[in-house]
């Protein structure tokens, strides 16, 4: 997303000058303060166009006293911080139509009340401020491109996975200690700034779940902080704000039983990048990942999109233009809030974080503005819901506590859910039985992590917890007993890594038949085991069964469809059927597209697969970018030594050996090999041969550089 906004804060950004060249008020106005800025006052012209010139970063509301001339405030006008100017006038001094009609004029006024003017001069800054922020969107594809036309647009995955987060965040149940957690989270973050903090504490003090929608609707800390964390993803700011979110979904829908909408079509006006804009006409659904505020006026959301907006090469004028039905079902909650505002002169409608709309249609208008027409979804209007809800109730009933660490698991954000189990389990009491799943959880994670020695540790103590009060053929216990003999895999303990999945299959096999999707999962592990012992036909054929009963269950775009087609390629590559290898690893890579994040660690694993493969046909060039598409994953998760980095280098670092970049060559091969040294012992084969392709492309390089010579 491209953000407009600076570094700087809130309060350096947001200015308000009071530009009076009769000086009778000046005394007043420096007395006058808000939560936006100190006003700057000037009785020069002169002086206060130069303080303009050097705040060019800056967001500057202008306060203008007759009888400043109309030439001098076209001329401020044109300055770029200056975002509005606000024009106070006796009744006879000018004719207010004439000065309303100046550039970025957004209000006329005979008052002398500056407290309502610093009043509006706020409302209006926020509703400016609105339509620059980057706006925090998924774009859903219901058609998907080859796998080898990898854009990034391809964003199904964050699409489900958002959806699945926010859901996880609202049904959490509620803990005693939210408020105290944000709170100090809050007082942490604004340190330095006494008005914010004199807003943390009033929060603290006065906060209950009626009020949701007026403190976000104020300019203070929790519009800013929410925004933000929503902005950036902050996942950690999200999860300790989670009450204030719950709340406001609840406030929304309580409104939207209650108040009745004047009509059936809402506007909002926004500034996007034109890249961003490209990505709104080449999908069909878009999710709204923060709340989405909106109006019921036309030609207002287009005043506030064209005026005091700052012009950026880069940037599109874009006006959504929004049709909802009350009459949906499914669909997430909105309200017109103007009752519940902190502005409820202001007429607001507001969609819940997590809204699904339609993409209609995308025109340009001779404004030069672009209009988006959406349609508010349902439930039935996307086909995600089957997995949606599939992968939902992958969650047990008794983990709904912690389903946000699992769902940050699922969608490989992976450091984030590992500090999310360890601090669960630095609060529960010894004795509580959700210690058993943090442990299970917390095995999966370090597992993915590749940590195998501390997850198998966290396996064993969860299926140890689970001895102590399950029955032997309780499906509970098959699960543990299941991540247990991954461990053991990993270990290359093949005899109690087939023992546990033959535990495991025969509890599930008693408990639910032969074609339930857990048995499902025994046999593609039982497969995995028969890889190790290179018994490739009995490994197709456990993984052909697992498939064939996986299609029967689950949706067509689950992950675990995928995994079994990524395993039937690993097959079919060691039974020399590449050509049958590339249709399941390309089947795999379709579904996990549609269905994981784009920087998941299991897509890397099946970049690095189709690199291996091409590499082995010969064609360099599809296998690189499949290497450098694993390397860019793997780079987002773990360090540069990390041991799931060997391979990548060894590969990418083979390709410039045989292309002749033997510079490049050595560098990767290198680094592949300084790793290697801390996994393996040097007589291993697989550090023969890489020791082997370094001294080859060192010989190669030192042969080029002699004949240069």
């Amino acid at each position: 997303m491209l953000d407009i906004n600076t570094n700087l804060s809130e309060n350096e950004r947001h200015q308000i000058l009071w530009l009076d060249t009769t000086d009778k008020n000046s005394d007043t106005c420096k007395r006058q303060r808000c939560s936006l800025s100190s006003i700057v006052t000037y009785s020069s012209i002169e002086e206060c166009e130069e303080y303009i010139r050097h705040n060019e970063h800056c967001r500057i509301a202008l306060i203008v006293n007759d009888p400043v001339k109309t030439e001098t405030i076209t001329k401020l006008s044109e300055l770029e911080p200056v975002t509005a100017i606000y024009f106070r006038t006796s009744e006879n001094a000018r004719d207010k139509s004439e000065a309303s009609q100046l550039k970025k004029i957004w209000h006329v006024t005979t008052s002398l009340d500056i407290d309502n003017l610093i009043e509006r001069i706020k409302n209006d800054e926020k509703k400016r401020t609105r339509a620059s922020e980057s706006l925090v969107f998924n774009i859903f594809q219901t058609d998907s491109s080859s796998p080898h036309e990898m854009t990034s647009t391809e964003i199904n995955g964050e699409f489900l996975h958002s959806q699945l987060l926010l859901d996880s965040l609202l049904t959490m149940k509620a803990s005693n200690n939210e408020l105290s957690l944000a709170i100090a989270h809050c007082r942490t973050e604004y340190q330095n700034s006494p008005s914010d903090l004199s807003k943390v504490n009033e929060f603290q003090s006065n906060y209950s779940s009626e009020h949701a929608l007026n403190w976000y609707t104020q300019d203070s800390f929790v519009y800013r902080i929410l925004n933000r964390a929503f902005r950036s993803q902050n996942i950690d700011v999200l999860y300790l704000m989670r009450f204030i979110i719950r709340d406001i979904y609840k406030q929304l829908t309580e409104q939207q039983n209650e108040a009745t909408m004047p009509n059936d079509k809402v506007y909002r006006a926004q500034l996007i990048s034109k890249e961003e804009l490209e990505n709104f006409a080449k999908g069909n659904l878009v999710a709204m990942n923060s709340f989405f505020s909106t109006t019921l006026t036309r030609a207002y959301a287009l005043f506030l999109l064209t005026s005091g907006q700052v012009e950026h090469q880069d940037l599109a004028y874009v006006l959504f233009e929004i049709n909802i039905s009350r009459r949906l079902t499914g669909a997430k909650p909105f309200a017109d809030i103007t009752t519940k505002s902190a502005f409820p002169v202001e007429s607001e409608i507001l969609f819940m974080a997590g809204s699904i709309f339609r993409i209609v249609d995308i025109q340009l208008e001779n404004n030069d503005v672009c209009v988006v027409k959406l349609v508010l979804c349902g439930d039935d209007d996307h086909n995600l819901k089957t997995l949606f809800e599939h992968m939902r109730e992958d969650i047990p009933p008794e983990c709904t506590s912690i389903a946000y660490g699992i769902v940050l698991a699922n969608a490989s954000k992976l450091e984030q859910a590992e500090r999310f189990f360890r601090n669960i389990l630095n609060e529960l009491p010894i004795d509580d039985p959700l210690i058993t799943h943090c442990y299970h959880q917390l095995g999966n994670v370090l597992d993915d992590k590749g940590e195998f020695e501390e997850s198998l540790d966290y396996f064993e103590k969860a299926l140890a917890k689970k001895l102590e009060t399950l029955n032997e053929d309780d499906p509970r216990l098959a699960n543990t007993y299941t991540c247990c003999g991954v461990g053991y895999l990993r270990k290359n303990d093949l005899k109690r890594a087939i023992f546990s999945y033959q535990k495991a299959l025969d509890i599930y096999k008693n408990a639910y038949g032969q074609d339930h999707e857990d048995v499902a999962m025994c046999l593609f592990n039982i497969g995995d085991v028969n890889i190790f012992e290179n018994k490739f036909e009995d490994a197709l054929d456990m993984f052909q069964q697992a498939l064939n009963i996986w299609m029967k269950c689950l949706p067509e775009s689950h992950p675990d469809l995928a995994r079994s087609h990524m395993a039937i390629g690993n097959a079919h590559v060691q039974l020399l059927n590449g050509g049958q290898a590339l249709m399941h690893y390309d089947t795999a890579l379709k579904i996990m597209i549609s269905s994981l994040p784009s920087d998941h660690h299991e897509l890397a694993a099946l970049h690095d697969k189709l690199g291996n493969l091409y590499y082995s046909t010969g064609d360099n060039e599809h296998a690189q970018e499949h290497f450098e598409q694993a390397f860019l994953i793997k780079r987002k998760h773990y360090p540069s030594d990390h041991s799931s980095m060997v391979d990548t280098y060894h590969a990418i670092g083979l390709i410039y050996r045989d292309s002749g970049d033997y510079q490049r060559a050595v560098e990767l091969l290198e680094q592949a090999v300084a790793i290697h040294r801390n996994i393996l012992p040097p007589e291993h084969e697989s550090s023969i041969q890489l020791l082997q392709d370094l001294t080859g492309a060192k010989a190669a390089l030192t042969l080029m550089m002699s004949e240069m010579a």
